[in-house]
């Protein structure tokens, strides 16, 4: 999935938007009640997931079958093909909702246990496995929380959550874990997106 050279922005529901990231370009995204017959919208969001409090971004790179690293983590913020992604509205799902691609084609960022991974995008998005919602944070529309769309209405909401670097892994760990409101569990992403 390439980034688009187009910088329109689409009206998407305030009430449910997107997780911290730095929008570099954008393409048009599915509007609040339109209609389409695919699973998920043509046209997505191109952005990196940065956070501000752990100072990184996620970074497919990381990824390392050969090591028994599968899952995605994060790196200092370069600006490189594999920060980036694009954020397609999933149809029939309410707004703010989205399957996040990485810059490999036909690869999504979906939950596996408690982290994040990189795998083939499902047909059928599934809101427990590579369905996201963003939540915007704070006035500056920078900010967002990007949770897993299953437990939006939960009583514990599970967030993405990025923690230093732990002994013997290959950078910062992005993972999912019950909404606390911490600043580790927001992302900042350069322009509005809601």
């Amino acid at each position: 999935m390439h980034p688009s050279t187009s910088t329109t922005s689409a009206a998407v529901r305030r009430g449910l938007a997107v997780a911290v990231l730095a929008v570099a370009t954008a393409a048009p995204a599915l509007a609040a009640g339109s209609s389409a017959s695919a699973a998920t919208a043509t046209a997505g969001r191109t952005s990196r997931i940065a956070s501000t409090a752990v100072h990184t971004c996620l970074d497919t790179s990381t990824t390392d079958p050969a090591h028994s690293f599968l899952d995605t983590y994060g790196r200092p913020c370069s600006g490189t093909a594999s920060q980036s992604f694009t954020f397609t509205a999933v149809v029939g799902a309410p707004a703010g909702t989205f399957q996040v691609g990485t810059s490999t084609a036909g690869q999504c960022v979906v939950k596996y246990r408690f982290g994040l991974r990189q795998a083939a995008c499902p047909a059928t998005p599934s809101a427990s496995y590579d369905e996201w919602t963003l939540q915007p944070v704070g006035t500056t529309g920078h900010d967002y929380r990007l949770l897993l769309t299953s437990t939006v209405v939960s009583s514990t909401p599970g967030c993405v959550q990025v923690d230093p670097k732990p002994a013997g892994y290959p950078g910062t760990l992005f993972s999912v874990h019950a909404c606390t409101g911490a600043a580790n569990q927001v992302l900042t992403m350069a322009a509005r997106l809601a």
